[in-house]
């Protein structure tokens, strides 16, 4: 077992290697020169990144020009105090980030499987993520978060509560739609409780997750809402907080999309069920009802797709039918991924074998509840859950929760 691993993190960390210069070779100096080229949004992230390295006040905090939490902003304020705040320089912690979030996924897929082969296919599905290209070494809010994502999940598979507190408090200050994750936790606890009937695990648990929303809530009572109060946050309050069918559409579909290479394993699992794949066929024409389209606030600054994918369909088959037609497809695809997640939650509180493969069913099925409420579609949004989409995969066989899956240890002081 210990071969297996440290073998596939031996490849896993090779692969890395040559994956980052790949990208950075390709990059420089053909589309972004690394040392003085800022590239799309990180203008506006360097302002506010430079913001809080000149000082840290309740002023600066509530104004500051971004509708995501402050502590990316921070975590590159401070390397920037250390290591300079120059663009390459705050690049390279990107570059630190992506390397550590791969590594903890990995580590973390192995844990949950037990295989180095499929640790090492899972880590390398998240790598080649073609959003990661970029957040690589970007200066963009996502690797921070997803850092943060990951050590959380470590955390819960463990069960060191400080730790859930800290990362999870972390996810929210990074990422406020990061909300569907306490939410998950609390909703986790209920459902464990009847199986050990422990109260203390169960206060402890939602004490946990609870606690670790304060300092988000603490920022909103500063900031007046959900966000800064900025010049963005007025030009973005034309979209209104509420359910958009459309949203939910395009994150099934994508849910298949970047995780298609995994599910294909588990085909007869998820798609094996004749009345289930008939279920889904019928619901997906709901498509036509609430088609996946850019909203308002990105057809104002010219965005017409909402993400690459959406774009690589309109160089090919461009803004028609097709691409309705091709929407469609992924959201019945998506269907039965989602039927599996939910059901497995059912039965695992009716068996009362409640443990780390349902909370990550939880958290899939919450993140799908909260980002329909966000003010922007954006494919890019998904990889908040897509970790743990790979990693739930990864336990698709395990439903009767095996020796080698974590169950979690009552509390003690």
């Amino acid at each position: 077992m210990i071969k297996s691993y440290f073998r596939s993190l031996f490849v896993f960390v090779g692969l890395i290697v040559i994956f980052q210069i790949l990208v950075l070779w390709v990059v420089h100096p053909r589309f972004i020169n690394l040392v003085v080229t800022e590239w799309s949004d990180e203008q506006h992230f360097l302002e506010t990144i430079r913001l809080f390295a000149s000082g840290l006040t309740l002023d600066n905090l509530k104004h500051y020009e971004d509708m995501s939490g402050p502590l990316p902003f921070l975590v590159y304020a401070l390397w920037g105090k250390i290591a300079g705040m120059g663009l390459l320089s705050l690049r390279g912690l990107s570059i630190l980030l992506f390397v550590a979030t791969l590594l903890i996924f990995h580590r973390l897929a192995y844990l949950v499987s037990g295989d180095g082969r499929l640790a090492l296919g899972a880590g390398v599905l998240l790598m080649l993520n073609p959003y990661m290209a970029g957040l690589s070494f970007l200066i963009f809010t996502d690797m921070p978060t997803l850092f943060f994502l990951v050590l959380l999940c470590h955390a819960i598979y463990r069960s060191w509560h400080p730790s859930v507190f800290l990362f999870c408090a972390c996810v929210l200050l990074s990422r406020q739609y990061g909300v569907f994750l306490p939410i998950a936790g609390i909703m986790y606890a209920v459902f464990r409780f009847p199986q050990d009937k422990s109260v203390r695990r169960l206060i402890t648990t939602v004490g946990t997750f609870c606690g670790a929303m304060l300092p988000l809530m603490a920022l909103m009572v500063l900031w007046g809402g959900l966000c800064p109060d900025s010049n963005i946050r007025r030009i973005y309050a034309a979209e209104t907080l509420r359910f958009h069918p459309s949203f939910l559409v395009l994150y099934t579909g994508t849910l298949f999309l970047m995780a298609f290479p995994l599910l294909l394993f588990h085909m007869k699992r998820i798609y094996g069920n004749a009345n289930v794949l008939m279920g889904s066929f019928a619901l997906s024409w709901f498509y036509w009802l609430m088609p996946v389209r850019a909203t308002q606030y990105a057809l104002d600054i010219g965005l017409h797709t909402v993400g690459i994918f959406d774009r690589l369909l309109e160089l090919t088959v461009g803004i028609s039918v097709w691409r309705d037609i091709v929407f469609q497809a992924l959201f019945f695809l998506g269907l039965p991924v989602l039927y599996y997640f939910a059901r497995s939650v059912i039965q695992s509180a009716l068996k009362k074998k409640v443990s780390f493969p349902c909370f990550m069913d939880i958290s899939i099925l919450s993140f799908f509840m909260v980002m329909p409420l966000s003010y922007l579609a954006w494919e890019k949004y998904f990889l908040l859950a897509l970790p743990l989409v790979l990693l739930r995969v990864l336990m698709i066989d395990q439903t009767d929760t095996p020796a080698h899956i974590h169950q979690p240890e009552p509390y003690r002081r």
